[in-house]
């Protein structure tokens, strides 16, 4: 929408854990899988069109899928769900990356929305941080004063039906993979505010 304004929301070291507007230079370090919630919003806020998660992480494996659900929470912090295709509930929005996928085509990539060549598959690096950048679907959430959105790191999909990745032979499970925030590491989620 042409008046999106972009903004992020930073995992920081410091404060209670969750989603803030502002970075943190305090650099920290979690283990997959992992959730992060905003405080709760004291004005309306609606969040309308492309996501994406920049996300820091090292691992001792050569390969793993990143998962990811933007939930939107009621004032009681309850999940309020999408309808999904088959009439079921789903999380407001997801995105996958398998971490060997992470090389980006920079003609057609935008910060809200990383375009993978999916050409050239690299190892991650033994334990060295290492960047990778999520498409996260379009979504539509708008969260009335009290509410908060709550982004999952998660290890299977297994509950999304048709759109779960559970082919037992073709599966990089993230658990126990280390997550860098704050300082040089700043992962962070790339949401598009509109203004109302």
């Amino acid at each position: 929408m042409a008046r999106t304004r972009w903004r992020e929301l930073y995992r920081n070291a410091d404060g209670d854990g969750g989603l803030a507007w502002e970075p943190s230079n305090d650099e920290a370090t979690l283990r997959y899988p992992a959730r992060f919630a905003t405080a709760p919003v004291d004005a309306p806020l609606e969040l309308t069109g492309p996501v994406a998660l920049r996300l820091w992480i090292s691992s001792d494996r050569e390969d793993l899928d990143v998962l990811v659900r933007l939930q939107h929470l009621d004032v009681d912090g309850e999940p309020i769900p999408a309808i999904g295709p088959q009439g079921g509930p789903m999380p407001m929005a997801i995105g996958w990356l398998r971490a060997s996928h992470r090389e980006l085509d920079p003609a057609r990539s935008e910060p809200y929305r990383p375009w993978h060549t999916h050409l050239n598959p690299q190892p991650l690096p033994p334990g060295e941080p290492t960047l990778l950048e999520v498409e996260i679907w379009p979504t539509s959430i708008s969260l009335a004063p009290g509410e908060r959105l709550l982004l999952e790191l998660v290890s299977d999909d297994d509950d999304l039906a048709n759109l779960a990745h559970n082919d037992p032979n073709d599966r990089r499970t993230a658990a126990g993979a280390t997550i860098h925030v704050g300082g040089a590491h700043r992962s962070h989620l790339l949401v598009p505010t509109i203004p109302g």
